[in-house]
């Protein structure tokens, strides 16, 4: 009998930390399962939200922004002056819009001309509750082995109760700018 219990004990004392490990995982992993964003977004890679080119003798100072709800896109142009070569010295490239699918999780490259088209809310949180993270999203059970990294080709969209990760478009020409939201896309009615 007592060989009996002392089996029994030993199966529960190692059946107990895998449990235990299972019920941790299913606390993190279930919640981001349940997450069905339903808002599309426009996100930038390159300069945003205003940047220069030179065509010539040219050089074009290009401002974007976000006004009711819609996208303009100015410009100004300059001379050059007396010989003196403006800025940029060399082809500066010019940012590459993209709207992300939310629900298919795709993305496809927009031109300005069709996102002045939509209306957009460029606010933090989306109109369904999200919100736009870049980088890593948790550095688990452990904080202490946080290494410094910025890794921005992970992006979420996350509630106050989970995360769900997204996959972006990242322009390895122009990897040293960072991934921008530029808005949310407004259905409209």
């Amino acid at each position: 009998m007592a060989n009996k219990s002392a089996k029994i004990s030993l199966i529960i004392g190692l059946a107990l930390p895998a449990l235990m490990v299972a019920i941790i995982a299913g606390l993190v992993f279930l919640p981001s399962k349940t997450l069905h964003p339903t808002t599309d977004f426009i996100y930038v890679v390159g300069p945003y939200p205003s940047y220069v080119t030179r065509t010539g003798d040219t050089t074009t100072q290009h401002d974007t922004t976000i006004t009711s709800g819609k996208l303009t896109h100015t410009t100004t142009s300059y001379a050059e002056r007396d010989g003196y070569t403006p800025y940029p010295f060399e082809k500066n490239s010019a940012p590459r819009f993209f709207i992300h699918h939310t629900q298919t999780d795709t993305n496809d490259e927009i031109p300005v001309e069709e996102i002045s088209k939509l209306t957009l809310s460029p606010e933090k949180k989306s109109p369904d509750g999200f919100t736009l993270a870049f980088g890593k999203q948790s550095y688990g059970v452990f904080p202490f082995f946080f290494n410094g990294d910025t890794n921005r080709e992970h992006a979420y969209l996350s509630t106050e109760r989970a995360s769900k990760e997204i996959t972006l478009v990242s322009d390895t020409s122009v990897n040293y700018y960072e991934m921008q939201l530029v808005g949310w896309v407004v259905p409209t009615k």
